[in-house]
């Protein structure tokens, strides 16, 4: 899902069980684009060196962006259930949301380091790019 998609959800999901509590709601929302971070750091990198962002994605960061997607390396987020419940809601978005085998290569694995893959019920991107497609990005 896009970055938004998630704070989107991730913003109703403190409100329904936080309603009382911004700053519980801000920590959900904040857990939600922590997975993104990656994206979000090479989307603007490929924009000041004027490349079509995420087009190209170097082994190195399909790795890094592994991690960051990892069901595995977020346990350390129990320290924070704020911060938990939007990691694992934006995991399990990711999770459900990519399913089509011509986006195998860049898609997160959800299991790193292991190397099998979890696929999804359904893909979000219909036909379009890797990551981002043309009409989402401003240029």
């Amino acid at each position: 899902m896009q970055t938004y998609t998630h704070v989107t959800i991730g913003a109703v999901i403190g409100k329904v069980l936080f309603p009382d509590s911004i700053e519980i709601q801000i920590a959900i929302v904040i857990g939600t684009i922590i997975p993104d971070l990656p994206l979000i750091v090479m989307f603007f990198i490929d924009k000041y060196l004027n490349k079509l962002p995420l087009e190209n994605q170097s082994k190195l960061f399909i790795e890094i962006n592994n991690a960051f997607h990892s069901y595995f390396c977020w346990i350390t987020s129990l320290f924070c259930i704020p911060l938990l419940i939007g990691i694992y809601s934006h995991l399990l978005l990711d999770h459900v949301s990519h399913s089509k085998e011509e986006y195998k290569e860049s898609d997160p694995g959800m299991l790193w380091p292991l190397r099998y893959k979890l696929r999804g019920a359904f893909d979000y991107r219909g036909g379009h790019g890797k990551i981002f497609d043309r009409i989402n990005v401003v240029t």
